[in-house]
C-alpha cells in the first residue's frame, strides 16, 4: 500500500503543535545551501536533518516516492507539486479548525509548512524497498515563490523478508483469542475507533506510532509475542469502556513489520466482547 499522501497528512499534523523556528532578521532572499543529513533508513521510517547554512533563509522539505516522481520528472514541476500540496492541505486544516472547538489563533501557513536553520524530519510509514528522494528548497515567506534550486537525496528503503503467518480469533464472552498459525513473533495493540478515526485516520498508523513509541524508549519486547495469546478484557478493564467500539490491530514483527495488518472490531457489552468485524 502506497502511503505517500498520508506522510505528507500526518507530516503537517506533527508540526501543527509546534512553532517554526525564526529569527528576528529579515528574511534572506539570497540563495543558501540546504544540506540532508539522513540519521537512520529503515524499512517504514527515516529520521534525519535538514539544514539550512543561512539561519534567516526559509525552506520548505518533503519527500515524493518514484511513483510521484516520475508524474513529476523536472524540478519545476516537483516545486510546483510540493506547493499545490501544501496549500491544498493547509485548506483542508483551516476548514477542519474552523468547524471544531479548538481555541487559539489559528496557525498561518509560513507557521505550519516553512522552516529556518535545522529541520528533524522524521518520516514514517514509508514502504520497502521503494525509492524516495528526500526534497528541499528554499522560499521567500512572503510570496511563497522558490529561490535557487531543488535539492534532492535520493535512497531506497531496505528489503524486508516477509512472514506468511495469518491470525484467527476465538471469542468467548470476556475473552479474545488470538491463534496465529505458526511461531512467528508479532505484535497488537487497540484503541477506541473513535480516537483513530479523530487522531491517526486509520489503524495502522496507530499500531506504528505505538510500536515507534515502545522502540525509542526500549520497551518493544514487552510487546511482541509467539504462539496463542489470551486477551482477557478483565485485564484491561481501565482501558476499555462499555459501549463503545475498539479496534484490535495486529502483524507480525520481527524487528520490522514484516506481515499485512488484520484488524478486528470489537464492542463491549456487560463485560463481554461482541465481534463486530475481522479485516485483513
Amino acid at each position: 500500500m502506497k502511503h505517500s499522501i498520508y506522510i505528507l497528512m500526518l507530516a503537517v499534523a506533527s508540526v501543527l503543535t509546534t512553532s517554526c523556528n525564526t529569527t528576528k532578521n529579515p528574511p534572506a532572499t539570497e540563495e543558501t545551501k540546504l544540506t540532508f543529513e539522513p540519521d537512520t533508513i529503515r524499512p517504514n521510517k527515516l529520521r534525519g536533518m535538514v539544514t539550512s547554512a543561512n539561519p534567516d533563509a526559509y525552506f520548505v522539505s518533503g519527500i515524493m516516492d518514484s511513483d510521484e516522481l516520475e508524474k513529476n520528472p523536472t524540478d519545476e514541476q516537483i516545486i510546483r507539486y510540493q506547493l499545490d500540496f501544501m496549500n491544498e492541505l493547509y485548506d483542508i486544516y483551516y476548514s477542519t479548525f474552523e468547524s471544531s472547538d479548538r481555541k487559539g489563533d489559528k496557525p498561518d501557513f509560513n507557521s505550519i509548512f516553512l522552516y529556518q536553520g535545522t529541520e528533524i524530519i522524521d518520516y514514517q510509514y514509508l514502504d520497502p524497498d521503494t525509492y524516495y528522494e528526500l526534497l528541499a528548497f528554499q522560499v521567500n515567506p512572503d510570496t511563497h515563490e522558490p529561490i535557487g534550486k531543488l535539492c534532492r537525496y535520493p535512497f531506497t528503503t531496505p528489503h524486508i523478508d516477509s512472514s506468511a503467518v495469518t491470525f484467527a480469533f476465538e471469542v468467548n464472552k470476556d475473552t479474545i483469542r488470538i491463534i496465529p498459525s505458526d511461531d512467528s513473533p508479532y505484535i497488537f495493540a487497540f484503541e477506541q475507533r473513535e480516537t483513530i478515526e479523530n487522531d491517526y485516520i486509520l489503524a495502522e498508523f496507530f499500531f506504528y506510532d505505538m510500536i515507534t513509541f515502545y522502540e525509542d524508549y526500549g520497551f518493544i519486547e514487552t510487546m511482541r509475542n509467539k504462539g496463542v495469546y489470551d486477551f482477557i478484557l478483565s485485564n484491561h478493564s481501565r482501558d476499555i469502556e462499555d459501549d463503545k467500539d475498539y479496534i484490535l490491530t495486529i502483524a507480525g514483527y520481527n524487528g520490522d513489520i514484516n506481515t499485512e495488518y488484520t484488524y478486528l472490531t470489537f464492542h463491549v457489552t456487560n463485560n463481554e466482547f461482541v465481534v463486530v468485524i475481522t479485516t485483513e
